[in-house]
C-alpha cells in the first residue's frame, strides 16, 4: 500500500497583521472558507487509485488541482481548529496567535474547540480506515500542515515509512509505503 500525502496550496494572509482575539477567530472563519493561492506542481499522475482529502474548501481546490478522478472529501482529515485561549482584548500578530492556538491545543486548555484525544481519535479513525478499506490500493490523501505532523505518526505506528517536513509546502506528495 502506498500513500501520498499532500499539504494544501497556501492562503495568501499577512501573517504579522496586528488583530485581538476577536480578529483573530475572524481570521480563524475567514482561513477556512477563503481561497488558495494555487501554484504549478506535477499532476498526481495515474498511480493513484483513490483521494481523500479534508472537507474544508482550500484542501478539496487542491485535490481538484493535482488529482483527475473521484475526490471523496472527509472530516477526519480537517484540520486541527484555531481557538484564541489568551485575553482578547490583547492586540498580537496573527502568527502570535496562531502560535498560543497551537499551544492552546497542546495543553488540552478547555477553550479549543477540539482537544488532543479528540484530534488523536479522528487521526486513529482515518488509519483504521485506510487499512480496512484501501488495504492494496495507493491513495493520495490531502489534508493540513500541523495535522499531517499527527497524521504520520500514526501512520509510522501502523507500519509505514515515510516523512512529512516540519512545515510541508502546498501541493507536493509527501510518499509513505507500507
Amino acid at each position: 500500500m502506498r500513500l501520498g500525502l499532500v499539504r494544501h496550496f497556501q492562503i495568501p494572509h499577512h501573517r504579522f497583521q496586528w488583530v485581538d482575539g476577536t480578529g483573530f477567530d475572524s481570521w480563524a472563519e475567514w482561513y477556512d472558507t477563503t481561497d488558495v493561492s494555487p501554484r504549478q506542481v506535477p499532476a498526481a499522475g495515474e498511480d493513484w487509485h483513490h483521494c481523500l482529502c479534508s472537507d474544508l474548501p482550500r484542501a478539496q481546490f487542491t485535490a481538484k488541482t493535482i488529482y483527475k478522478g473521484t475526490i471523496e472529501p472527509t472530516p477526519l482529515l480537517r484540520e486541527v481548529p484555531f481557538t484564541s485561549f489568551m485575553p482578547r482584548a490583547l492586540t498580537l500578530p496573527l502568527v502570535v496567535w496562531q502560535a498560543t492556538s497551537r499551544m492552546g491545543w497542546y495543553l488540552n486548555h478547555g477553550a479549543q474547540k477540539e482537544n488532543r484525544r479528540q484530534t488523536q481519535e479522528r487521526i486513529s479513525a482515518f488509519v483504521a480506515r485506510l487499512s480496512s478499506e484501501f488495504r492494496e490500493r495507493n491513495i493520495l490523501i490531502v489534508s493540513h500542515g500541523f495535522f499531517m505532523q499527527f497524521l504520520e505518526n500514526e501512520l509510522l505506528r501502523a507500519g509505514f515509512r515515510g516523512k512529512v517536513p516540519m512545515r510541508p509546502h502546498g501541493g507536493i506528495i509527501y510518499p509513505f509505503e507500507k
